[in-house]
């Protein structure tokens, strides 16, 4: 994630990675301004097997995106890499007072960034 400072959309991107625990979320976003106060935008969600190491987002998913609106104080477009652990059941049973239970865990890495 480090390594990505900006996007070129026709050009699709990768993401790698070391570890994990389950799957990774690889979402993004960028919107545009149509007035000082309204803008439009679009966003993706990717999910990859941690196993992976690596997965590129295709030019035909980022296409869809507008092209980021560039602010003075930062773009309007966004990466964002989530290690989503799978989700534990209480057993054998659950706290008291409740029929069912359930616990996960996520480490989320985000970046702001502009997407051309």
């Amino acid at each position: 994630m480090d390594a990505i400072a900006s996007v070129t959309r026709s050009n699709g991107v990768t993401v790698n990675w070391t570890g994990g625990a389950g799957y990774l979320l690889i979402r993004g976003y960028s919107a545009i301004l149509t007035s000082p106060d309204t803008g439009a935008g679009a966003m993706f969600i990717c999910l990859a097997p941690a196993s992976a190491g690596a997965f590129t987002v295709p030019p035909n998913v980022l296409l869809a995106l507008p092209a980021s609106a560039l602010t003075p104080a930062y773009p309007l477009g966004g990466l964002t890499v989530e290690d989503v652990a799978a989700s534990t059941t209480f057993t054998p049973n659950p706290p008291s007072g409740l029929d069912l239970g359930n616990f996960s865990a996520a480490y989320q890495y985000t970046t702001t960034l502009p997407y051309y």
